[in-house]
């Protein structure tokens, strides 16, 4: 009987010497490499966010600084003694960089100033500048002329002649888009939707950046 549990025994014992302890080795070294495994994986995920995170902050400062340096060269154009309508400029700016989304600095009272906004509201007296452009003499002629026939007359035909003249005495983008929104205004008057519709494209997509004399 004793000799019967020491055969049973030493079975037992090299099993788990030949079968047991090796099969637990080999199951904690795989997952010892599971862990290795999906330790890498994980490293790696880290690794292609931290690159695709900074291509996206290199691409933002590369893209905010090329902005900034293009604001830089305006201004540095922008001189009151040469340059009469630096927001002409800053306008066409905001239309090409698309990161602006509105220009502003802060002037020697510490006020912050918006030299391309189409502001809401302005306070008195503010457009008292924006408004001391005076006409060319020929263009004001044409101009008081074709507004007395437009409103006092109501001469059509004949104030849309005025206004013509008035565009075509002058090269200031301003005036002329003055001049080409009192065309439409006539057009519109006088029933003739489609050139007044013209007029109003021909506005928009070449004197939409200009600001009019009073500020508009």
């Amino acid at each position: 009987m004793e000799s019967l549990l020491l055969k049973r025994r030493k079975i037992l014992l090299l099993f788990l010497a030949g079968v047991g302890f090796p099969s637990l080795a080999l199951g904690y070294l795989a997952f010892r490499g599971i862990r290795n495994e999906l330790a890498l994986q994980e490293q790696r995920r880290l690794d292609e966010h931290r690159a695709v995170s900074q291509f996206i902050s290199d691409t933002m400062v590369g893209a905010i600084t090329v902005a900034e340096r293009a604001v830089a060269r305006v201004a540095a154009r922008s001189d009151a003694a040469r340059d009469a309508e630096p927001t002409r400029s800053l306008s066409e700016l905001k239309q090409q960089q698309s990161l602006i989304e509105e220009i502003f600095y802060l002037d020697h009272r510490g006020a912050i100033q918006l030299p391309a906004a189409d502001l809401l509201y302005h306070p008195d007296g503010s457009l008292a500048s924006l408004s001391s452009r005076s006409w060319p003499t020929a263009v004001a002629t044409h101009m008081q002329t074709a507004r007395q026939r437009e409103f006092r007359e109501r001469q059509y035909s004949a104030a849309l002649t005025s206004y013509r003249s008035a565009l075509a005495a002058t090269s200031d983008t301003v005036f002329q888009g003055e001049a080409l929104l009192a065309i439409a205004r006539v057009q519109r008057k006088a029933g003739d939707s489609e050139a007044a519709l013209v007029s109003c494209e021909t506005l928009a997509s070449e004197y939409g950046h200009v600001r009019s004399t009073a500020g508009m």
